[in-house]
Order: C-alpha cells, then sequence, then structure tokens
C-alpha cells in the first residue's frame, strides 16, 4: 500500500503538497533532495483512551531556581521600539463563546515530575469537546469546561504501541479537529537515541469523533540523520500535512525546512500509511494551512501571481512542480524555540522511495487492507 493508492484519493496528496510550497527559484549553490516516500513503521488500533491508567505516581524533580532578572522587557526588547506594536485593543472583538480554565505548565509537576519550557501550548475544539496539548501532557475538557480526561502524559496516546512513540514522551506537541471526517489528529515527537537518531513523528487519529475512545497509532521515521524540530500540521481532504525546521544530527547545524503529506484516507481507516517527504534547503519556520471548506483542496496560504494548478487524476511517474516568485529573508540556528522568515526555492521534480521499514507494499494501488 502507498500514499498513492487510487487516482482519485492519493495523487491529489503528492501534488498538493508540491502546490503547498511553491516557491520562486533557487540559488545555484542549492541542492535539492528529491522528494521520500516512507511507510508507518507500526500502526495499530489502541484501546479507549478512557480506559488508560498510569502505571505510578510520576516522581517530583527537585526545584531549582532559575534568575530572569537580566531579562528585558517586551516594550524595551527593541531598540527604539516596534512602531508595529499594538497598545490597545481593537475596535472589533470576537465575541466570546465560553471561558474555563484549561491546563497549566504546573501541572507537569503531577504528570512527569517537573515542568518544561516552552510548554508549547496547543488545543483545538470540536462540536462537543475541546482537547488541550501541552509539553508533556494533555487534558480533554467538554465545551463547558468540565475535565472528561486527564491530564495525562502526552504519550498516552500510543499506549501499547510498543515502539519509541510509546516509551518517550519527549513533546513539540500537537493536536487538530478535522471537521471533514469528525476525528481528532494528535502528533508529537520521539527521540529515543538523542542526539543521534533515528527520528521519530507519531500520528494518532481517533477511530470517532468521541477524543476520548480509541485512536490508530502510528510511528513514522522522520529521518535516521535529520531532527524534526518544531512541527505543525494542516488538516486537507486530500492529506494530513506537516512541516518542520530540519537539523543534522549530532551537532544540528540547520539544513532548512522539510515538508511531509501523511495520507489521510488511510489512517481514516487504520490502515497501514505512506507519506511524502520534500526538502526545501533555504526555507525555515513554515506553516501548512488548513482546509475549512469540505471536499475542497485550499489554496496554499502564500501570495503568488502565477495561475493556479489543476491536479492530474492519474497515478504519474513523477511530480510536476509550478513555482511562484516570493520575497523573504532565512536565518540559520540551532534546534528550538527561535522563529524566521522563509526565502525562496525550487523543488526536485521525481519521488523516490526510501527503504522500506516495514513489509507494507509500495504499489500505486491498494494490495493490503491488513491493519
Amino acid at each position: 500500500m502507498t500514499l498513492l493508492a487510487t487516482a482519485a484519493t492519493r495523487v491529489p496528496l503528492v501534488f498538493a503538497a508540491v502546490s503547498l510550497l511553491a516557491a520562486g527559484p533557487a540559488s545555484a549553490a542549492e541542492t535539492v533532495r528529491a522528494p521520500i516516500v516512507f511507510s508507518s513503521v507500526k500502526n495499530r488500533t489502541s484501546a479507549p483512551l478512557r480506559d488508560w491508567r498510569p502505571s505510578g505516581p510520576a516522581a517530583p524533580a527537585p526545584p531549582r531556581e532559575i534568575h530572569n532578572e537580566a531579562l528585558l522587557s517586551k516594550r524595551a526588547a527593541a531598540p527604539g521600539g516596534d512602531p508595529a506594536v499594538q497598545r490597545r485593543a481593537g475596535i472589533a472583538t470576537l465575541g466570546q463563546v465560553g471561558q474555563f480554565e484549561g491546563g497549566a505548565d504546573a501541572d507537569n509537576d503531577g504528570v512527569n515530575g517537573g515542568r518544561v519550557v516552552p510548554p508549547d501550548t496547543d488545543g483545538d475544539v470540536g462540536p462537543n469537546h475541546y482537547v488541550q496539548y501541552l509539553n508533556l501532557f494533555f487534558t480533554i475538557f467538554d465545551r463547558s469546561g468540565n475535565v472528561l480526561f486527564g491530564p495525562a502524559p502526552g504519550n498516552a496516546f500510543w499506549a501499547g504501541l510498543g515502539t519509541a512513540c510509546e516509551t518517550r514522551n519527549d513533546g513539540d506537541t500537537i493536536v487538530q479537529y478535522d471537521q471533514l471526517a469528525d476525528r481528532w489528529m494528535v502528533s508529537q515527537f520521539a527521540f529515543p537515541n538523542y542526539p543521534s537518531g533515528p527520528f521519530h513523528q507519531c500520528l494518532a487519529v481517533s477511530v470517532s469523533g468521541d477524543p476520548t475512545g480509541a485512536y490508530y497509532q502510528y510511528d513514522f521515521v522522520y529521518s535516521d540523520d535529520v531532527l524534526n524540530d518544531y512541527p505543525k500540521f494542516g488538516v486537507w481532504p486530500d492529506g494530513y500535512y506537516m512541516t518542520a525546521n530540519e537539523f543534522r544530527a549530532p551537532f544540528f547545524p540547520s539544513i532548512g525546512a522539510g515538508v511531509v503529506a501523511f495520507d489521510r484516507a488511510a489512517m481514516l481507516q487504520g490502515l497501514p500509511a505512506t507519506a511524502v517527504q520534500f526538502e526545501i534547503p533555504s526555507e525555515f519556520g513554515l506553516l501548512p494551512p488548513t482546509s475549512t471548506a469540505y471536499g475542497r483542496r485550499p489554496q496554499a496560504s502564500r501570495t503568488s501571481s502565477s495561475p493556479s494548478t489543476e491536479i492530474p487524476r492519474a497515478c504519474p511517474s513523477g511530480v510536476s512542480t509550478p513555482t511562484s516568485p516570493r520575497p523573504g529573508t532565512a536565518r540559520s540556528r540551532g534546534p528550538s524555540r527561535y522563529r524566521s522568515r522563509p526565502s525562496m526555492s525550487r523543488f526536485a521534480a521525481t519521488p523516490v522511495r526510501r527503504a522500506s521499514r516495514s513489509s507494507t507494499p509500495t504499489s500505486c494501488s491498494r494490495t493490503s487492507a491488513a491493519a
């Protein structure tokens, strides 16, 4: 089974990923790796999340003081002040739907035995639930703010999977409500041999619209020698799209951005899944858009004068890559929490297939339905 399982559902994934990241010409010095197709190393269906229980109490970490007297205030951060900073509320404000106390980094004391900086707070709302996911725990609320489950460690979503996704709880958490299918998608990374690889990206998709129920669990090895920092996701009808800042192990120089399109159709059924990975050396800090149009492919979140490109409906031998000029800047850094605006690049045209880590077939049509 591959990402390109059928003409109707798999081909758009490859081309939409290219369309999302289409940019201007790369410099002559850049070397762009061809797209890589790879499979999940393991997948299974979990027991209902509501039945999960901790194996034991977290041992509290000893307190330590962090001196912050030298930290500059936000107002003083930019010499001469920042003319773009807004000092007062705007005229129009959003109406309040509801408000309640969510999780806090202090909850890590009881869940994981210590606090985490930064907490990378993330959350999403569905018709009946709000799921909040922080480094390194999550809590599931109803829309009135009542706790239905948690706080629980972030890797509880992969309990029983038997890989680094279950044994590690390394954070950079993501939760997305997939309104096109009434499902929940959660993700975090796992680095069992840090600073060496392999570097994992763990995904789980709820079996139903109930986030406290069972999940389809997935472990993808992003790379054996490239760390996938600061991953962000977008939900599209034809795939789950991820961007990440890439750093080469073990010394972690910045090598640009990576973009992955995961096979959403297979993951919604709990089937073995594949993904297409792109490397963009001169990009950094990319954020994938999320579709709000049911059954329609969203436009890329970039200003472009290029005409839109139709997605072919046949299994291709290569990938056509439209480009659109866009100005920007790039800045190198180490793997952490700094941000940078992207610059320009071009993509390679022919996907190559990474050596499979599982026995999943890799043809252009789905040949296996085994979970």
